[in-house]
C-alpha cells in the first residue's frame, strides 16, 4: 500500500521543519484524525472557508449520529486552523496532493512547508483537547 502525501512529508522530515510544541509525530497524528473524521462525515465537504457559518438546508434525511459527530469534529477542528494555513492543510491533507512546486521559488516553497506544519500544529491543539 502506498503511503499518503503526508506520511511521506513525515518520513523524508518535512513534518519536522519547525521546532515547537509538537513533534512530527504528533503533526502525521493530527493530520491522520482530521483525514478520518471527514471520511467518517461522508466526505461533503470538499472546499469550504472554514471561517464562515455552515447552513444546513432543511428537508434533507438525517445523518446517522456516528456520522453527524464526525461532521461535527471535523468542522470544529478546521475552524481551529488559522486562515493562512488552511489552504495547504486542505490541499496536503484532503485532498491528499503534494505541495505545489512548479513556478515556486525556495522561499515559497519552505513557506507553504512551513505553513502546513503550523496548520497541523493548531490541529494537534484541537485534538489534544477533543482526544
Amino acid at each position: 500500500m502506498e503511503d499518503s502525501v503526508l506520511e511521506r512529508y513525515y518520513t523524508t522530515g518535512i513534518l519536522s521543519i519547525e521546532e515547537g510544541r509538537w513533534k512530527a509525530a504528533d503533526r502525521l497524528r493530527a493530520g491522520t484524525l482530521l483525514w478520518r473524521d471527514f471520511v467518517r462525515a461522508g466526505k461533503i465537504m470538499h472546499t469550504m472557508d472554514p471561517s464562515r457559518p455552515r447552513v444546513d438546508c432543511k428537508g434533507l434525511k438525517r445523518a446517522p449520529e456516528a456520522q453527524e459527530i464526525a461532521q461535527d469534529r471535523f468542522n470544529k477542528a478546521i475552524r481551529c486552523v488559522s486562515f493562512c494555513n488552511w489552504a495547504i492543510v486542505q490541499h496536503v491533507v484532503l485532498e491528499k496532493e503534494r505541495i505545489p512546486v512548479k513556478n515556486k521559488s525556495r522561499e515559497q516553497v519552505y513557506a507553504l512547508k512551513r505553513d502546513l506544519v503550523r496548520g497541523l500544529d493548531e490541529l494537534a491543539d484541537f485534538y489534544a483537547k477533543k482526544h
